[in-house]
Order: structure tokens, then sequence, then C-alpha cells
């Protein structure tokens, strides 16, 4: 019987949106689930720095790296996968907030769309073997920007795919995510 851990177990893994709510909790389960090393990329650094303190206190901080950098940004992106090489790459960074991302679309393309380019790109680049990126239920037949933008970075990642042939890319949709930043309830 394979463990759900296999994925992960002895290798280098990104998070990146790693100080989110749910790169948050994919951190840790790939640090359970005795990842080599856990590199986790966010903006947010009081999430990466309360992310560092409470892997300290599982004494598993020699495990987890942390870098603030922006998606969007290529050169960064591109820097944090040549100096780690990552094996597998959980990509969650994106806004999550619907009405308020309504207003500002440009930002939201830029991080949800743009950055899961980057991010994929490098991905291929350094040949990872996995590259998921967690997408959500307002995809399914978009009734806001928000959504579209959700829906283009799937077809960013399933271009990637067909792009590629050492990295395995796939998207997965979260629906409500109860306790999530994100969450309606």
């Amino acid at each position: 019987r394979r463990s759900s851990g296999v994925m992960v177990r002895g290798r280098t893994v990104v998070v990146t949106g790693g100080a989110g709510s749910i790169g948050t909790e994919l951190c840790r389960q790939a640090l359970a689930f005795d990842a080599k090393l856990v590199v986790a990329v966010d903006m947010n650094e009081t999430g990466l720095y309360e992310l560092q303190a409470e892997t300290s206190m599982m004494n598993r901080q020699r495990s987890l790296n942390v870098c603030v950098a922006d998606v969007t940004d290529p050169e960064q992106v591109t820097e944090i996968f040549e100096r780690y090489r990552p094996e597998v790459v959980f990509h969650t960074a994106a806004y999550k907030h619907v009405p308020l991302m309504e207003s500002h679309p440009r930002v939201a393309l830029r991080t949800n769309v743009v950055g899961t380019l980057n991010v994929g790109l490098s991905a291929r680049q350094v040949g990872s073997g996995r590259f998921v990126l967690i997408s959500n239920d307002k995809a399914v037949a978009p009734a806001s920007m928000y959504g579209v933008k959700k829906l283009i970075a799937e077809q960013v990642t399933a271009g990637l795919a067909l792009a590629s042939s050492d990295t395995r890319f796939a998207c997965v949709r979260f629906g409500n995510v109860l306790g999530s930043r994100g969450s309606v309830v």
C-alpha cells in the first residue's frame, strides 16, 4: 500500500504562498511526511516568520527554509528554483478574496496567471518532478473575473504540461476550505 507521503518523503518541496492558510498547511504536511527540505515562498514576511517559529518549536526548523519573494518577479522565482532545485512544487500563491479582487483585476491577473506561468516555467527549467497548481471551484464556469483568472491559470498549467517531458503538471480544485483565509464560512 502506498503512503500519501510518498510524493514528498525525502524530497525538496517548494510551496509558493507558503505563509497563506493553505500553503502553511501544505508546509506542515510535507514536514510531517519527512520531506528533505521544505521551502516556503511568500511576500508575507510575518506569516513566514510565524511558520518558522512554529516549526522551530517542533524541532523541524532544519527542514524548513523561507524566502520572501514575489512570484510575479521571474528573476526572483528563477533564483529560488536554481538554488533549491525542488523535486515537488505546490503553487498556492494567489489572491483569493473574490469581491476585493473584482475591484483589482490587474493585480489578480498578474499574481494568479503570470505568477503561475513564472513558477511553472522555473519548475520545468530545473526539472522538477511534479508541479501542482492549487486552484479552486471558482474556475468552473466562471461567473467572475476572479474565476476567469483561476481558469486561465489552470490553462497555463495545462499548456506547460503539453510542453514538458520531465515535469508532471496537475491542477487541484479546492472548494470552500474551512478555516482558510479565503473561506466565506
